[in-house]
């Protein structure tokens, strides 16, 4: 079974917008938020042309359905979230507000928390509103007596979560020592912050991708309008449309594509304007710098493994605590350093966390229900007489984690 790009993007958006269950909101079209009038679940503010959207929600599927509240801007075209108000922070026992209160502080307030965005510096009767731009982008402003804009007092450009639209950056405040970054969901079923980051190494001006803090990839230097490493017509270099802007008090990338916009996945995987980079899938980039594997394992073993069957062990293998905040990546990672592992998956039902098994420990019960999920084995290590090749089954899993 073979995707071509147009339909795995086409997969993404459908099982996305199954995913995302919103909350019923009004018909309010203002893209303006003004003090005394806080923005509800049943509100939300939308930009002037319709592109984006303020809003209340919940996720649905796994562990978090109707239980957790996030704010959060979507697109409207495909109903992705591209930017997180609370994305680690979630309200728990009631939907919230978001306000403005009279001393001009922007936070998000339920019966039980609150959350500040932005906190002024010294109490005084500010007059402040907050609007969500045709850009994608949440700005606060300070307002003159005359009601004109007097300065912008914060944005949610500035705070990125895991997708780069046109005129956001990537890079680093000298001075303040703010940095703008992105930072990918731990899983498909979950908003928490993942094992990936993207950011801007302010030691080499290079783009880099981290996992779990270690750097697996470099953009390569910029020169002549493009990195090194994604100098290549082979990998679509027209995808990656960065400028680059430096001064005595900021350096950054802008992404600038007016097709789309960037996203990092769970897995790491760069999602370009529709195409995907990566260190361990099938669309590898210049500049990765994997771990090697250990003497047991093969070469192979280090990219993504397609060997996979849908159902359950028979037996419960070993669970890593779940405080370790594991991604599935970070479960495949453990398990191929550790020689005796022969399959895995996640732990929990917002697919994160790793659970592993040791050879012979356990047979592997196939379903053809629907029930149980994804068991990976290595290539290297899997015996075809036990263990099932299904192709449908990893594509539609590879796809939910390397698309969004």
């Amino acid at each position: 079974m073979v995707l071509t790009l147009s339909k795995r993007v086409l997969c993404f958006i459908v099982t996305l917008t199954c995913l995302l269950q919103l909350t019923k909101p009004s018909n309010l079209r203002e893209n303006t938020l003004v003090q005394g009038h806080p923005l509800a679940a049943t509100n939300r503010l939308i930009s002037p042309s319709g592109l984006y959207t303020l809003r209340f929600f919940q996720l649905d599927g796994g562990s978090e359905a109707n239980t957790k509240f996030y704010l959060g801007i979507s697109d409207n075209n495909i109903s992705y979230y591209v930017w997180l108000a609370n994305r680690d922070n979630p309200i728990h026992d009631d939907p919230g507000v978001l306000t403005i209160d009279e001393y001009g502080n922007l936070k998000i307030v339920s019966s039980s928390t609150t959350t500040i965005l932005y906190s002024v510096e010294a109490e005084s009767n500010k007059s402040v509103r907050a609007s969500l731009l045709d850009t994608g982008n949440f700005v606060l402003h300070e307002l003159n007596s005359d009601g004109s804009v007097k300065r912008v007092l914060w944005q949610s450009f500035d705070y990125p979560t895991d997708t780069i639209l046109p005129r956001m950056k990537i890079g680093y405040d000298k001075h303040s020592g703010h940095r703008w970054s992105l930072t990918a969901r731990r899983s498909y079923r979950t908003l928490w912050s993942g094992s990936f980051s993207l950011s801007l190494d302010p030691k080499t001006n290079q783009l880099i991708t981290r996992w779990r803090g270690a750097i697996i990839w470099s953009s390569g230097v910029w020169r002549n309008g493009s990195f090194g490493n994604l100098n290549s017509s082979s990998l679509e270099r027209e995808n990656f449309n960065f400028t680059f802007f430096s001064n005595e008090s900021l350096t950054y990338f802008e992404y600038a594509s007016v097709s789309g916009f960037l996203i990092m996945g769970p897995l790491g995987i760069i999602n370009a304007s529709g195409v995907p980079y990566s260190c361990t899938g099938s669309e590898i980039v210049h500049g990765c710098a994997m771990p090697q594997p250990p003497k047991c394992r093969k070469d192979s073993d280090l990219y993504l493994p397609s060997w996979n069957s849908f159902g359950e062990m028979s037996r419960k293998g070993y669970i890593f605590d779940e405080t370790e905040n594991l991604t599935i990546s970070d479960c495949w990672m453990r398990c191929l350093k550790n020689c005796s592992c022969e399959a895995y998956t996640y732990a929990f039902k917002d697919a994160t966390g790793c659970e592993i098994w040791s050879r012979d420990t356990s047979d592997f019960l196939e379903s053809n229900s629907g029930v149980g999920r994804p068991i990976f084995f290595f290539p290297s290590q899997t015996k075809t007489s036990k263990f099932i090749h299904t192709t449908e089954h990893f594509l539609l899993y590879n796809l939910k984690f390397s698309s969004i």
